[in-house]
């Protein structure tokens, strides 16, 4: 049937054959079930060789919203501006379902928009490209005593405990330092 180039025809041979053999002779030898051909045999009962067409699938009513129930949704997400269609169904107790209230609320133009991650990081590049060479650094440091592998050193050999970092935000550049002492004032090298 869906290879068929005329399922038209197709459906009026299944039929014929039904009427001399019967429907469950027909659908063994069509392949289909016993209610496809006693779809097709009504049908052809009631319109003739017109009622074998395809008939249309669309729905016999339209579940489009009145206005009135448009603006109560729309007055509720303007009451509760942060919430989306599922928790204001949920709090209001809305009889629309999510995907409908959701539906009002972006065609009314209440949902934001999300800005997007490469957006976000394209501005924050125009911003930084204004600052001047280490104008803006970011100083952290860390204790190397939680490294396992790096702790027997330490208590073996003597290594350093601390780690600074320092990294310029405009140009990327990155310092490391390692300490002994962790310690706000650096001591000067004489």
């Amino acid at each position: 049937m869906v290879n068929s180039k005329d399922k038209k025809l197709l459906r009026f041979q299944m039929v014929r054959h039904a009427l001399e053999v019967g429907i469950k002779a027909a659908s063994f030898d069509y392949k289909c079930s016993i209610n496809t051909i006693r779809k097709w045999l009504r049908r052809y009962e009631a319109g003739g060789i017109s009622g074998l067409e395809e008939e249309s699938r669309r729905p016999h009513k339209c579940n489009s919203l009145s206005e009135a129930d448009k603006q109560l949704i729309i007055k509720t997400r303007k009451e509760l501006p942060p919430f989306g269609a599922r928790r204001l169904k949920e709090i209001r107790c809305l009889p629309y379902s999510v995907k409908t209230i959701n539906k009002v609320i972006k065609q009314a133009g209440l949902i934001k928009r999300r800005r997007k991650k490469h957006k976000t990081k394209n501005n924050l590049r125009s911003v930084k490209a204004g600052w001047r060479l280490f104008q803006k650094v970011h100083v952290d440091t860390k204790h190397l005593c939680d490294i396992p592998e790096y702790w027997t050193y330490i208590k073996a050999l003597g290594f350093p405990e601390y780690q600074y970092t320092a990294r310029d935000a405009t140009s990327g550049l990155l310092f490391i330092s390692l300490a002994h002492e962790l310690s706000m004032i650096i001591p000067s090298v004489s």
